[in-house]
């Protein structure tokens, strides 16, 4: 999994969403050094609405 510190995800937010969902591999997101966020894909079947 992979792990991006806040002001990096931020910073280039559309590319980050983009991996998480053509990869479909979550994001960890840190603030201060510690986990604070996670951002996954949502299943396909719920893409598709």
């Amino acid at each position: 999994m992979k792990i991006v510190k806040a002001t990096t995800a931020r910073n280039n937010f559309q590319d980050v969403i983009d991996e998480v969902h053509y990869n479909k591999k979550p994001i960890i997101i840190t603030k201060r050094n510690k986990p604070w966020a996670i951002i996954t894909a949502l299943p396909e079947e719920d893409n598709k609405k």
